[in-house]
């Protein structure tokens, strides 16, 4: 069995397949792992690559399908490589050894070399693209939880509190371009502590005010 390229319903059999490498990279991290660490983890598989010397004589040592009128039967391998190139096609590469499937071209050339003659020699690289299988899953409507207990009527007040010490503020100054922030955001900070209101929601709420205030002030 010689080398056979698949595009599609299209196979090119070459007369002579002069070199086929096939090869599979790693890349090893270049920094210091913990100890009792994984090493797998820091090492990245590359895919499969694959290059191939072709050669093809104008006219074919097993009987095949001619070219077309005006075009040499080298020239129309070389035509159906490159389009598939091109055109992102999928290539199957059947070899004496097995079929590598999954691949797309990467690289066509047609080097000329006066040894050669009429033969033509087409070199071609491919890569291995990797496929997963995907799967979808119903995500969980999160509940809320029983130990979350309601707002308390403490918290409702210490909210009540900073809205009003920072409306204050926003009253005071708002002809004013530069605004107490610290001052606003200490008073919160005061009353969060005071009254078991949430920090982050006094926060929010200077925020807010201090937003209202800029579209207050005159330029």
């Amino acid at each position: 069995m010689t080398t056979l390229i698949t595009i599609g319903s299209t196979t090119i059999e070459p007369d002579a397949c002069v070199s086929r490498t096939l090869e599979v990279t790693a890349e090893a991290t270049q920094w210091p792992i913990e100890d009792r660490s994984s090493v797998s983890d820091h090492v990245i598989i590359h895919p499969l690559t694959m290059s191939l010397e072709l050669s093809f004589a104008p006219n074919p040592v097993r009987p095949t399908a001619g070219p077309a009128p005006g075009e040499t039967r080298p020239m129309r391998a070389y035509s159906i490589l490159r389009d598939a190139l091109q055109l992102r096609q999928p290539v199957e590469v059947g070899t004496p050894d097995g079929a590598v499937v999954s691949l797309v071209l990467t690289s066509v050339s047609s080097p000329r070399v006066a040894e050669d003659g009429y033969t033509r020699r087409i070199s071609v690289q491919a890569q291995q693209i990797a496929k997963v299988t995907s799967q979808e899953a119903e995500v969980p409507v999160a509940r809320r939880s029983a130990a979350l207990k309601p707002r308390s009527a403490a918290q409702d007040a210490g909210t009540a509190l900073v809205r009003a010490a920072v409306a204050a503020e926003v009253a005071r100054s708002v002809f004013t371009l530069t605004p107490n922030t610290a001052a606003l955001q200490a008073s919160a900070a005061l009353v969060a502590r005071t009254s078991g209101t949430l920090f982050d929601e006094t926060q929010s709420e200077v925020a807010r005010l201090l937003g209202v205030k800029a579209s207050l002030v005159v330029p």
